[in-house]
Formats: structure tokens, sequence, C-alpha cells
């Protein structure tokens, strides 16, 4: 079974990276006939291959669709990046389960899509949730469960919760500082 789940992430890492590559070079510029190809055209183009491109390796869809969400929410194009974060998380519910560290981190990140498009009372419980299941699959100083710590602490600023929020990042603070 060991064996087995090694071969299967590799597999996953394989697919990514081979995924990343190809969107990336939709920036080559004989692939694009000399136009510049922005971000969110490169993001657009994998947005459209990924339902195909990885249809039977879903952990390695779940994946990218983690990083198109990010990517979309950084570009302020939340309506783009919420529907990735929930297919990712349904992907790795179904997959992975509900108590597994990775399904915890989509949790998160579907909190954080949401917060972008601007529904904070949603993304909060999100949060609350990735928090306590990162806590207990990974523990209290792990650099995901900080970040999503750090995230709620964020989104606990934004609704003007500050007593609530310092004492979150002063602790995110000086367990990242250790």
């Amino acid at each position: 079974q060991q064996k087995r789940k090694v071969e299967d992430a590799n597999v996953t890492v394989s697919d990514v990276n081979a995924f990343l590559i190809g969107m990336l070079a939709q920036a080559d510029p004989y692939k694009s006939k000399g136009q510049k190809v922005t971000v969110l055209e490169a993001l657009d183009a994998a947005a459209k291959r990924i339902g195909t491109s990885l249809s039977r390796q879903p952990l390695a869809e779940a994946s990218i669709r983690l990083v198109l969400s990010s990517a979309y929410a950084q570009l302020g194009q939340a309506d783009l990046a919420v529907p990735h974060a929930r297919a990712a998380l349904e992907i790795r519910r179904k997959m992975l389960g509900n108590d597994n560290a990775e399904t915890f981190m989509a949790v998160s990140d579907l909190g954080f899509a949401l917060k972008k498009q601007g529904k904070l009372a949603d993304a909060e419980p999100l949060y609350v949730e990735a928090i306590a299941g990162l806590r207990r699959t990974l523990g209290e100083d792990d650099p995901d469960t900080l970040k999503a710590i750090s995230n709620l602490a964020a989104l606990y600023t934004e609704l003007a919760r500050t007593a609530e929020a310092v004492p979150m990042h002063r602790d995110v603070l000086a367990r990242r500082r250790r």
C-alpha cells in the first residue's frame, strides 16, 4: 500500500508539472504568434483544459484547480476562483475523505476565494473548520495550519473584530519565528 501511495504521488506531481508547463507555454512567442499573453489569458486557457487533460488523475486536477483558484483570487477575479476551489474541495473530499490534511487545506483555500469575493460570512466557518482539522492532522506549528489561522485573523481584521484578530496574528508570528 505504501509503495502504491508513493507511485500515485509521483504520478500526481508529474501530471501537475506537465500541466503547469503547458500553461506557461502559452507565453511562447511561437505559439502566441508574436502576441503578448497575459497571466489571465494563460489561466483562462488552462481552465479550459483542466477538465479533460487531468480527468484520469483527480488529485492532480484538484491541485491544479487550487493553483488556478489562488491565481484568479490574487488577480482580483474571485468569481473565477470560487468554482475551482469548490471543485478541488469536492474532489479531495471524495478521494481523500473529510478528515485529511489535504482536504482541510482545500477547505481553507475555498474560504480564501470566498473572502476575496467579499463573502466574509461564508468564509469564516470554512476557516474555522480548516484550522481545527489542520491542528488535528498536522499540528499547531505546521505552516499550513499557521496560514489558515493567519487567514482567519485577516478576515477578523476586515470585520473590525480586532480583539480576536490581534492575538491570533501575534500567536502566528511567534510560532513562525520559532
